[in-house]
């Protein structure tokens, strides 16, 4: 067979780079997050952003993860009561949620939000699920 498949392709060092740089430029340095409205939390882009900071110490990177983190969890998108997270914003600033919580959705951002926890060690980050683990 010739060419190259998928499987072949290589995850090196410049290629980690190149999407930390490209997911970066995507930012929303006013309410946080990759993208514009509406806003999906999208916790995969967050986590490899966060996993690209600590492997090139790329402490803005880092703030870019915790400040989206911090500004979903204080806003609409965020179920300060029942728990979790609505599958997405309407709006800009994770006011105004779509009302609907998917589980996929939520399993990815307790991962994130444990693994911020993990790098920032700031409580509110492991905290911020912890009312929908004990009411689910």
């Amino acid at each position: 067979m010739s060419g190259s498949t998928v499987s072949d392709a290589l995850l090196d060092a410049e290629t980690l780079r190149r999407a930390g740089a490209m997911f970066k430029e995507g930012y929303d340095p006013r309410h946080g997050g990759f993208g514009c409205a509406p806003k999906f939390p999208q916790p995969g882009i967050p986590s490899l952003v966060l996993r690209y900071a600590k492997r090139f110490n790329d402490d803005e990177a880092a703030k870019m993860v915790i400040h989206t983190c911090d500004t979903m969890a204080a806003g609409g998108i965020h179920d300060q009561l029942g728990g979790g997270f609505a599958r997405y914003a309407v709006d800009a600033e994770w006011l105004v949620p779509h009302f609907e919580k998917m589980l996929y959705d939520n399993a990815q951002l307790a991962q994130l939000y444990l693994d911020v926890f993990l790098f920032s060690d700031d409580i509110r980050h492991a905290n911020t699920f912890a009312i929908f683990w004990i009411t689910s």
